[in-house]
């Protein structure tokens, strides 16, 4: 049960941060559209991820305010999949090397693989990014996260966490290094 709970914790709280005002989100699809890019095909629910990982799209390969918010876009759709597909190594190209939530998110996903443990739905879709100040000397941007309602489980016999749907704001400070790379998460 502790480990259930420390990986809610992870996605719930040390990384998102607080509702704007305790309500629910509403949702105008059962199942959100993946971020960072737009597609004519439908798209899966929440607890049937896809089997390959996101691609990069284009706008995110920009070293531009823009590329930035595409990236994070990105980077929630890399989270979704690394969980929900239980494979940590997700977050290796995306991360800074000194991105200690983004070692913390790897090592979660790991820690639930190795238990036989899983997550079904809490998936993350920015709604909204902006930069923070001046982007251009302070890479920080703030993103609009709405997360869905899911479980989490720390093991195959542990019973399952409800991760609750809330709709968060958290600041993502980015470096460029041949591409972003997410330097740091904190909730806003």
């Amino acid at each position: 049960m502790r480990r259930a709970l420390a990986a809610a914790a992870v996605l719930a709280l040390a990384l998102v941060g607080c509702t704007d005002d305790g309500q629910s989100p509403t949702s105008t699809t059962s199942s959100p559209p993946p971020t960072g890019h737009t597609s004519t095909t439908p798209t899966r629910t929440t607890t049937d991820p896809s089997d390959e990982p996101p691609v990069l799209p284009d706008a995110a390969k920009a070293q531009t305010t823009a590329g930035a918010k595409a990236f994070v876009a990105y980077y929630a759709d890399v989270l979704n999949y690394a969980y929900l597909n239980l494979d940590p190594q997700a977050f290796a190209t995306i991360s800074s090397a000194t991105c200690q939530v983004c070692r913390l998110l790897s090592r979660d996903v790991a820690s639930l693989a190795r238990e036989g443990g899983e997550q079904t739905g809490g998936r993350w879709k920015v709604i909204r990014a902006a930069p923070v100040g001046n982007f251009e000397s302070s890479n920080l941007l703030l993103a609009r996260i709405h997360i869905s309602k899911g479980s989490v489980m720390e093991s195959d016999s542990s019973p399952p966490t409800p991760i609750e749907a809330s709709t968060v704001t958290d600041q993502f400070e980015l470096t460029w290094d041949s591409g972003w790379r997410v330097k740091d998460i904190r909730a806003s």
